[in-house]
């Protein structure tokens, strides 16, 4: 059976989240580090929660970064909240750390922000942790790095572990930017493309998601998956094909009630 995994979200405590995945059977699971009020602090008593039910079912966890970490914008210098994340995520014993680079709003030249992603990167491996990046691409266009997948491989390049530096690939902001998924020869040919920039060896996680808006709109609105713009069809050969067979996915649907989740998830192993 393919690994499939959710999106799950904090409410005031991390440790129901690890009871809900493994309610819901699931292999892994992923889940911001923040919360609406902002960064989640664990209590000694909740990490040893989490981290004692989690070691005993799971063999990796995605963390996500916040979206209000902007590592691509040169002026932005204070690296204490990503790091923080790196604490929190390593306290609690996740595996891997999924990060969107950001937006180099006001800056002339990409290749700027490119750099200041990997020295905000650099901060982070100076701690000799073995969390593993995982560097996401994105819906946005203009000044956001990484929506261009060809950046995600140009900051690898540039930071002093690269062995810690993986990629994710998500289906909505892939279409929403512009590139075509949307028929079997599209497919492969951005199959291909993801081979020759990144190397399909270096993608360890696909977030498979629909979206409400179109074809190269820079637009980032997940759809229930199946009922937006790509359709069910497009996520069931995304989902089938023969590159991605060995990659583990992630949903991350729109906020959905417990009973939602496990109907989603179902659906998707029937596939």
């Amino acid at each position: 059976m393919k690994q499939v995994g959710i999106h799950l979200r904090i409410a005031e405590s991390i440790v129901p989240l690890a009871h809900q995945a493994v309610a819901l059977q699931l292999p892994f699971f992923q889940s911001f580090l923040g919360k609406k009020n902002g960064v989640y602090v664990p209590s000694l008593h909740e990490i040893k929660l989490f981290r004692a039910l989690c070691e005993s079912h799971f063999s990796m966890l995605f963390a996500h970064g916040s979206y209000w970490l902007n590592m691509a914008d040169p002026s932005y210098t204070n690296s204490d909240a990503l790091l923080a994340e790196v604490r929190c995520a390593q306290h609690l014993g996740f595996t891997h750390l999924v990060l969107h680079p950001g937006s180099t709003r006001g800056v002339a030249e990409r290749q700027i922000g490119i750099e200041a992603v990997a020295r905000m990167l650099n901060k982070v491996f100076k701690r000799k942790t073995d969390l593993h990046i995982v560097l996401e691409n994105t819906a946005h266009g203009n000044y956001s790095i990484g929506s261009d997948i060809a950046d995600l491989a140009a900051i690898k390049m540039l930071v002093d572990r690269p062995d810690l530096v993986t990629f994710c690939i998500d289906t909505a902001h892939a279409h929403a930017y512009g590139y075509d998924l949307c028929s079997p020869s599209a497919l492969d040919r951005f199959i291909c493309y993801l081979d020759a920039t990144l190397g399909i060896s270096n993608i360890v996680l696909v977030h498979l998601n629909d979206t409400h808006d179109g074809f190269g709109s820079h637009c980032d609105r997940h759809a229930y998956l199946g009922q937006g713009t790509l359709g069910k069809d497009v996520l069931h050969a995304i989902y089938h094909h023969p590159a991605f067979m060995k990659i583990p996915i992630i949903l991350e649907p729109p906020l959905l009630l417990p009973e939602q989740l496990s109907t989603l998830v179902q659906m998707v192993r029937t596939w």
